[in-house]
């Protein structure tokens, strides 16, 4: 038998951004992993790979998981606003000229 639809089966089911079984295991397990590995071993793994390139990369791919992202800034162009080549030259050679009358 279908349920009807935004009833489910089971109403008291997992609440939403509980991970699932699978997922939470596999956080422990990596969990346990990062508790016997020291911070000094970390560092000597880390300066015994010779490519400063390859060092980066791992750094930069840490780094996502302890620093928040920045969110990108969106540049707009408003044309009306943007004054044209001529007028910006235009203003500035009448402010050249005021400065000069008032000298």
């Amino acid at each position: 038998m279908a349920f009807k639809k935004g009833i489910s089966g089971n109403p008291n089911g997992r609440k939403p951004g509980t991970a699932n079984k699978t997922t939470q295991t596999i956080r422990d397990k990596f969990a346990e992993l990062l508790a016997c590995y020291s911070l000094e071993q970390m560092k000597a793994d880390l300066l015994a790979i010779e490519s400063p390139k390859e060092r980066l990369s791992i750094l930069a791919g840490l780094a996502e998981f302890v620093t928040p992202k920045l969110s990108r800034t969106a540049l707009s162009n408003d044309a009306e606003t943007m004054p044209s080549v001529e007028d910006a030259r235009a203003a500035l050679l009448r402010r050249l000229i005021e400065q000069r009358a008032a000298e």
